[in-house]
């Protein structure tokens, strides 16, 4: 380990400790699921500049990039997919003069490779970066996250027996914390942009002794509960003198009385700790003369009890649900559970087959509605008013996917819709593997296309959707910890780099013998490479402890860093 600044007020020695892991990044070996790459070592006495080299490949190639600071921190950007690098950071002192060389640590960031393809990309056909809300588009089928550009940030992580090449994903998110939630064939789950995982609930659960399949929507809340929907099993008791279909698998005879067995839809709510905290259950949603025409086909309908989807209005109080079987959405209170309002057939709203929803600043409601059966249905998007009038058109605005020579317009499943914060939409076509962002106006301000091929493909071909959804960003918050000699007996000066690129806030706490806290502070908001020195005044110490740690965390992601001043004596 190099050393740091020797002596600190005769006394002190401090040295960085990043949560008991190396004190490099990114750690040697590493295999990487994203391309902007945040490097740092430590700091060393009498040091004037820091260099980074970068070489690809092989430790023989000539380093492709060199770059200085100074502070041993860097953060680079669209490192290339599928290579693997290798780096060190020298340090020279205040006349150019070489004091240490750094040792070679090497890296990987992964292909991006799924069980159904071997290779992806986003392949952008318009991009009007003056008029588009710009920002990053989470697509889940692709299992990464890109640029408006088409050029791949971010990408799903393998997790050891929960995610995989073959896993599935589904609603890949950025959440408001930072942190990245996503869906797969093991549950629902909460990884750090690092990887890291935060959160699982495994699939099938067991809720109140039922037995519950998560699917299609998982959305963490800004209090930090996690709202997902699932299915359970049930049978219904038909009523007296339903007329039964004997083609109809889906009736059954419980003790020789009639039954209709289906997946019915749940909405549940779980805190950190994965206990159940809220549920609306779909189940007695369905009324009875619903079950008897159910009974009376040849085949119960694809979805006939799922809830698709869901949406709250800005309180948090109301709760949208979408019900595509039955061609409608209800509004229920989250409180009492009380359905208040229905939208869809009988509703002055024709409704084929919601998907998605979103609210607008109005707090209209948005909805991507899939195609019909009928041959000339297409999907579309449609803006609805959530109180409306006894009388009204609840249709405020539609638009057709059907806009151009490059789309038919079909999407029999997937999709969804957002409101930007420039007021447009983005769109995500669901089966027809299209995105893009549009005005009220119908115009078009960013198109592009999901495409995928295999080791036998010779060319690009289309790939269905699920879900996009969008995030303006995703920060790199990251903080490196400076002890300095302050000069004044019993005190020591803490800088604070933040190395990042967004500002954060932290607090610093001094622990002794790490019992006994012996100051505490939060600084205020530090903006995205820049620093503050804090001088820390150390009294009424316990009497024969050996040790004294600095423990830096940030206010925005709960990471911590750590120096550790050893006492003399």
């Amino acid at each position: 380990m190099r050393s740091h600044n020797r002596w600190l007020q005769v006394f002190f020695i401090g040295f960085l400790v990043l949560n008991g892991k190396a004190a490099f990044q990114p750690l040697n070996k590493a295999t990487l699921h994203y391309n902007t790459i945040y490097f740092k070592e430590e700091f060393i006495e009498n040091a004037g500049e820091y260099e980074l080299l970068l070489a690809p490949d092989t430790l023989n190639a000539s380093p492709e990039l060199k770059t200085r600071k100074g502070i041993p921190a860097f953060l680079l950007k669209d490192l290339g997919w599928g290579r693997k690098y290798f780096w060190r950071i020298n340090v020279y002192d205040k006349t150019n003069k070489l004091l240490s060389a750094g040792r070679w640590h090497q890296f990987s960031i992964v292909k991006i490779t799924a069980r159904y393809f071997e290779d992806q990309r986003l392949q952008v056909k318009t991009n009007s970066e003056k008029l588009n809300a710009g920002g990053l588009v989470c697509v889940d089928r692709l299992r990464t996250i890109y640029d408006r550009r088409g050029n791949a940030r971010w990408t799903i992580p393998f997790i050891d027996s929960l995610v995989n090449q073959r896993s599935q994903v589904i609603d890949l998110r950025v959440s408001p914390k930072n942190s990245i939630t996503f869906l797969t064939d093991a549950g629902a789950l909460e990884t750090s942009f690092a990887g890291e995982l935060l959160w699982h609930l495994k699939t099938p659960c067991v809720v109140k002794s039922d037995t519950i399949r998560l699917v299609h929507q998982l959305q963490k809340t800004a209090a930090g509960n996690y709202m997902v929907l699932g299915n359970h099993r049930v049978y219904r008791k038909l009523p007296d003198g339903t007329v039964i279909n004997e083609k109809n698998r889906a009736v059954v005879r419980l003790s020789g009385v009639p039954h209709l067995r289906y997946e019915a839809g749940i909405i549940m709510e779980f805190d950190k700790k994965g206990n159940l905290v809220w549920s609306w259950d779909g189940l007695s949603y369905i009324n009875e003369a619903e079950l008897s025409a159910a009974a009376a086909t040849d085949r119960l309908t694809d979805q006939f009890g799922e809830i698709s989807t869901f949406i709250s209005d800005a309180s948090g109080n109301k709760l949208y649900l979408g019900f595509p079987a039955h061609q409608r959405i209800v509004r229920i209170d989250k409180k009492t559970g009380r359905v208040e309002n229905t939208y869809g057939q009988n509703n002055n709203t024709d409704l084929q087959h919601p998907a998605r929803m979103a609210m607008t600043k109005n707090n209209n409601l948005l909805v991507f509605d899939n195609s019909g059966k009928d041959q000339n249905d297409v999907a579309e998007i449609l803006e609805l008013k959530t109180d409306p009038m006894p009388g009204d058109k609840n249709i405020l605005w539609r638009f057709a996917l059907n806009f151009d020579a490059l789309s038919d317009g079909k999407s029999g499943k997937g999709g969804s819709v957002a409101e930007l914060s420039n007021s447009s939409l983005l769109v995500c076509s669901g089966a027809g593997g299209r995105l893009f962002e549009v005005n009220r106006a119908g115009e078009i301000s960013w198109d592009a296309f999901a495409e995928i091929r295999t080791g036998k493909d010779t060319s690009w071909k289309s790939s269905v959707l699920n879900i996009c959804n969008f995030t303006e960003e995703l920060p790199q918050y990251h903080v490196l910890p400076q002890l300095l000699n302050s000069g004044k007996p019993g005190t020591f000066s803490l800088v604070l780099h933040n190395t990042g690129d967004k500002a954060d806030a932290y607090s610093v706490e001094v622990i002794a013998d790490k019992k006994k806290t012996v100051y505490t502070s939060k600084t205020k908001s530090l903006p995205g490479n820049s620093k503050q020195a804090l001088e820390i005044v150390l009294k009424d110490l316990p009497s024969g402890n050996k040790k004294i740690i600095a423990r830096v965390k940030s206010l925005t992601t709960g990471q911590t860093e750590e120096i550790t001043i050893s006492q003399k004596g």
